[in-house]
């Protein structure tokens, strides 16, 4: 099913608070393409991510959020959903994989998220094991890819809107 206008619209208005705008610039003067560049890396986490997030649990219902949230990350998803727990007052729990470069694993830590290691699955199924590692219950997996959706919807119409063509 597509995302509609109101839907990417919807997404603004819950991540307005927590994801910057970032600037679209021109990357290239002098070449017979025009290439844009969206600054996500000016976010507070250095990544798109954060706003993934924010849409996830502006969208969950209270009563759920008080219970912690969860994420299968190797990085900045994981940050994302740490940096967003903290601002709302809730438990992160993030199940890494073993091979996790220890910089994401500390940037997760300071933004006061409790990080589980797992052996890394083959296949990148990290997913997968989080039923059997974390007690904590989760987002079903199609509902939080479709919200995801909606704020990439909502940053490429951002992108359209901006871009001088």
């Amino acid at each position: 099913m597509p995302i509609t206008l109101a839907q990417a619209q919807e997404a603004r208005r819950n991540i307005a608070s927590v994801a910057l705008r970032t600037p679209l610039i021109r990357c290239n003067r002098d070449e017979p393409a025009n290439l844009y560049l969206k600054l996500e890396n000016l976010q507070p986490i250095g990544s798109f991510k954060i706003r993934g997030a924010a849409n996830v649990m502006a969208r969950t219902p209270h009563e759920r959020l008080r219970r912690g949230v969860l994420t299968a990350s190797a990085g900045n998803m994981a940050q994302g959903v740490a940096f967003c727990a903290r601002r709302i007052g809730i438990s992160a729990t993030i199940i890494a994989p073993d091979t996790a470069p220890a910089t994401k694993i500390r940037a997760v830590e300071r933004m006061g998220g409790r990080v589980i290691k797992v052996p890394s699955p083959s296949g990148g199924e990290l997913s997968r094991l989080v039923p059997t590692q974390v007690s904590t219950p989760r987002s079903s997996t199609p509902s939080m890819i479709r919200t995801l959706w909606r704020v990439m919807a909502q940053s490429h119409w951002n992108c359209w809107k901006t871009c001088p063509m």
